[in-house]
């Protein structure tokens, strides 16, 4: 089975398109026992993510493995002593020994004139043994070209969904499989947004019709109108894509989540809902408010 990776935007502020409260204190606590139960232990966290630190490293238990990142680094800092601060600050909240991961979180650090330095302090933060791999966050394929010029990174964290499949092709899975990266998928609902129903977005999405249309069309086809269900085909259907990176309100939605990702791939033909538009595709884009 592929990993599940717990995602923790929302343990502390409301998260994504639906713009949902965020889980009660008991809802975490029930939501961290179960994911722990079904023998998963990533977990995606960051400092930007409010106290959500504090709350794991307060319930969850010693075999958690966590992956955060680095917020972007001021040119008039030195690099790794930032970094340094950043994970010891980061480890003192988890009560943990160590990371699994350490990622930038803006890919475009990489555009500034620090972009070598701070790349020699994530590779001597990994030579420390403070995190196990190294890596990046990413929205595009520019972004993840511009992190191979400077880095190796062990890990990839990079959206995937029934919309966007940028890093579905037979190209990225090569790259995957040649370089040993660990390809971790999110945005899988696209920040909720394909949970929508077509006539329930809002009117800057409906330009793109057709794509909703063939989302909703194909789930009820062949998944019995089960969107999220449908929505992790693409983390079924591409053997690169060794994580998926999902935030949970309640432990019965991570109990359908761990269901849909102990199915075997349908081998159905993916619907033609496939964009390249960043407008849509790319959170970053979408005009605020919505």
């Amino acid at each position: 089975m592929k990993n599940l990776v717990l995602g923790t935007a929302n343990f502390t502020s409301s998260y994504g398109f639906l713009n949902e409260s965020c889980p009660t204190g008991s809802a975490i606590e029930q939501i961290i026992e179960t994911f722990f139960d079904a023998g998963q232990t990533l977990i995606d966290t960051a400092p930007a993510y409010g106290s959500s630190e504090k709350i794991l490293g307060r319930l969850a238990p010693d075999t958690a493995r966590y992956i955060t990142k680095i917020p972007s680094i001021p040119l008039d800092r030195e690099p790794t002593l930032f970094i340094s601060k950043v994970c010891q600050e980061s480890l003192s909240n988890l009560a943990a020994q160590n990371l699994y991961g350490l990622l930038l979180h803006d890919p475009n650090q990489l555009k500034q004139p620090n972009a070598q330095a701070v790349v020699e302090a994530l590779i001597e933060i990994k030579s420390q043994g403070i995190a196990s791999k190294i890596g990046v966050s990413v929205y595009n394929l520019e972004q993840m070209e511009l992190a191979l010029r400077y880095m190796k990174p062990d890990i990839i964290q990079a959206p995937a969904n029934l919309l966007d499949r940028t890093f579905c092709s037979p190209e990225i899975s090569t790259l995957a499989v040649e370089q040993n990266i660990e390809f971790h998928a999110r945005s899988i609902y696209l920040q909720g947004l394909l949970l929508r129903r077509p006539n329930e977005l809002p009117v800057f999405f409906r330009q793109w019709q057709e794509q909703w249309d063939a989302v909703q069309c194909w789930a009820k086809d062949y998944f019995n109108d089960d969107i999220p269900r449908a929505c992790f085909e693409i983390i079924r259907r591409f053997p690169h894509i060794s994580g998926a990176v999902i935030g949970v309100r309640s432990k019965q939605e991570l109990t359908r989540t761990l269901a849909y990702l102990q199915e075997a791939d349908s081998g159905l033909p993916l619907p033609p809902s496939e964009l390249s538009d960043e407008r849509v595709i790319n959170p970053t884009f979408w005009p605020r408010p919505i």
